[in-house]
């Protein structure tokens, strides 16, 4: 008769402990620069999380990061490194990588040139697939993850919705490659759909170049315009679109302005890096609430529950 050695399975169970915590990718404790140089001499490609401890959709990504295609595939070619927003390294990587929502995920290269630049939530096959494509050279910037919404990153009109006709196409990939619009409107505003569909990260910029140019922002064409590349409710778009939301509701459809402030509004106070403050918090929940009672309301529940001094 066999006897149950308890000692025998303690010992087993000891030896697969170390394997538990390989599945997982490895973070290194080092800043991003110090990590730079360590991926330059390795011949490898640096890969960044940013954080906060309070970011639900975080937690969600730390899962990701616990698949074992996704870590051995990262802990095999990058120095990977975690950065909390709420740390030293926050206001630094705000200004130099422009990190406004989380969690932000950025591979460089040995360079520190940004070959990805992604604030929406990947499944384990998104992120390798991005993760090889950064190897062989490939850029992939992705702004806001309000393309899983009902409406389309960078504007809440789909694609084939929006009313605008690509042409000049030839004009536009010329001052594309010159890295200048020419001082011409007509090109600036071609140009800045042509970044979008491209996914550069360079739109927004090409959005405030056009629109500095136009004295009336007002016009049917401008209003579809600003619509399309409403991004973030701290810009001077967002203040537009909002004091003439009228107007927008003209041309739009209140159906779709009234869902694009909810789902702006609410990426803010879920994931918007810094945090809102409970003054902010209240502005915002404002847009959503005709009563201001519940707003104020809400507000000081979303500030208590973040450990914000009123």
């Amino acid at each position: 008769m066999k006897y149950f050695n308890p000692y025998a399975f303690i010992s087993i169970l000891l030896l697969s402990l170390p394997m538990i915590g390989l599945c997982d990718i490895q973070f290194v404790n080092l800043n991003v620069e110090t990590a730079i140089k360590k991926a330059k001499t390795e011949h490898k490609l640096v890969f960044v999380d940013t954080y906060a401890t309070w970011c639900s959709p975080c937690k969600i990504m730390d899962r990701v990061f616990e698949d074992p295609d996704v870590s051995d595939y990262f802990n095999t070619h990058f120095v990977n490194v975690k950065i909390d927003m709420d740390g030293t390294q926050g206001k630094k990587m705000l200004h130099e990588y422009e990190v406004v929502w989380l969690p932000t995920l950025l591979i460089l290269d040995g360079t520190g040139n940004v070959l990805v630049k992604i604030d929406k939530i990947l499944t384990a096959t998104e992120l390798i697939e991005i993760a090889k494509n950064a190897r062989s050279g490939i850029q992939t910037m992705v702004g806001t993850s309000l393309q899983d919404a009902p409406f389309s990153m960078g504007g809440r009109l789909q694609a084939e919705e929006r009313d605008y006709d690509p042409s000049d196409m030839e004009e536009i990939i010329y001052v594309y490659n010159e890295k200048t619009s020419s001082g011409r409107p007509h090109i600036m505003y071609h140009e800045a759909y042509l970044h979008l569909q491209l996914m550069d990260g360079q739109h927004q910029k090409v959005v405030q170049k056009y629109l500095s140019t136009q004295e009336d922002w007002n016009t049917e064409k401008n209003i579809k315009f600003i619509f399309d590349f409403l991004q973030d409710v701290r810009s001077k778009e967002f203040e537009y679109f909002i004091t003439h939301k009228a107007r927008f509701e003209e041309v739009i459809g209140a159906d779709k302005v009234k869902q694009t402030i909810h789902i702006l509004v609410q990426q803010r106070l879920r994931n918007g890096f810094p945090r809102p403050s409970y003054d902010e918090a209240k502005k915002l929940y404002a847009l959503l609430n005709p009563n201001p009672t519940r707003a104020e309301l809400l507000a000081k529940q979303y500030a208590q529950s973040l450990d914000h001094p009123e």
